[in-house]
């Protein structure tokens, strides 16, 4: 599904002749599902036992899904002369699609906090043998992605506002 993905991607960006997080709505969204994505395969990687796809992949789904119901127009593109904002409009939107992926893997994290958290606290038995992690792991996980996702968000609010100071050339400035 991954290498599907990144085709379809790439095959969107040939044909605009922009990368997706500068073209249209829906390949911003697409792009934050691949990121989702790449995030499930990371945390994989790194536990092997935390059953994080079975929480992600609804999201991923809803992310896929809701793609389909916004503007898939491109946005203009900004004239060759223009360099420094493109430079400046890329770093913005990859800053924000990876501090939304990290909150997007927070918001997971969390919600398997707190299925764990009902699971201990009524003495229920695991679902389809489905173990979490305990409560100070998924907690700690957690703590990390909040962490990271926090600047990478305030980052790329700041390039926003670069962005949009910065002086535009041409015969309709901003």
């Amino acid at each position: 599904g991954l290498i599907a993905h990144t085709f379809y991607l790439f095959a969107q960006g040939s044909k605009t002749g922009m990368p997706p997080l500068l073209s249209s709505t829906r390949d911003w969204i697409l792009v934050l599902a691949w990121l989702v994505i790449v995030s499930y395969l990371t945390l994989t990687v790194l536990s092997r036992k935390l059953p994080v796809g079975v929480f992600l992949l609804p999201v991923v789904l809803i992310l896929i899904g809701a793609a389909f119901f916004v503007s898939d127009v491109p946005k203009g593109q900004a004239e060759a002369r223009d360099v420094a904002i493109n430079n400046w409009t890329m770093l913005h939107a990859a800053l924000l699609g990876c501090g939304i992926t990290g909150m997007v893997v927070g918001f997971v994290l969390s919600m398997m906090y707190v299925v764990q958290h009902r699971w201990l606290k009524h003495h229920q038995p695991m679902v389809n043998n489905l173990a979490l992690p305990n409560l100070q792991r998924l907690a700690r996980l957690n703590r990390y992605a909040v962490v990271i996702s926090i600047p990478l968000l305030t980052l790329g609010m700041l390039c926003g506002v670069v962005t949009g100071l910065w002086p535009r050339e041409g015969p309709n400035p901003i």
